[in-house]
Parts: C-alpha cells; structure tokens; sequence
C-alpha cells in the first residue's frame, strides 16, 4: 500500500496523487499567496493564477505578485547587503552560537 498512489501515478492513474499531494499544497500555495500579496489575493478563486498559470515580469507586477525586476547582478549585490546588515545587527547572536556549537 505504501507505494499504491505513486505506483498509479506511473501506470497513468493520477487521481490519488492528485487528490492527496497536488491539491493540498494548491490550497497552501494560494493562501500563501493570498495573505502575502493583497492585489493578488483579491483575485477570485477560479483566476489562472490559482490554477498554475505562469507569467511574465509585466504582468506579475500588474497582478501584484511581484513588487519590481532587476538584472541578476544587482539582485545578488542587494542579497549580499541584506546579509551583511543581518550579520552586523546579529553578531553577538552569531558568536554565541559559533562559540557553542554543538
């Protein structure tokens, strides 16, 4: 039995994986989205959002899922930056915890 759902899966029966593993973490990912991005979250339920649409970097900031673009250089730098601020705002926590390791 443990393997029963996937096993269907293969043999081009999807119904159980659908039902028990892809339809929960939609809901999930909906409400994700729903609480984390208010434009979006207005969106009605049926919208193709919910239904696995993907979109381009207009239209995702149109719908409110993204707040902006930038090139990935300048992406990684400010990923950097937050990590620095975060490691300076946090550094006793930090030497703590690499003093005590466990």
């Amino acid at each position: 039995m443990k393997n029963k759902k996937f096993n269907n899966l293969l043999n081009g029966k999807p119904q159980q994986f659908i039902t028990e593993e892809l339809d929960p973490l939609q809901k999930q990912f909906e409400a994700a989205v729903r609480k984390a991005r208010q434009k979006a979250g207005a969106l009605e339920e049926k919208h193709p959002l919910f239904r696995g649409e993907t979109y381009a970097t207009q239209a995702a900031i149109d719908m409110g899922l993204i707040d902006g673009h930038k090139l990935f250089a300048d992406a990684l730098l400010e990923a950097y930056d937050l990590g620095q601020k975060y490691i300076a705002k946090n550094r006793s926590a930090l030497r703590f915890l690499n003093n005590n390791s466990y």
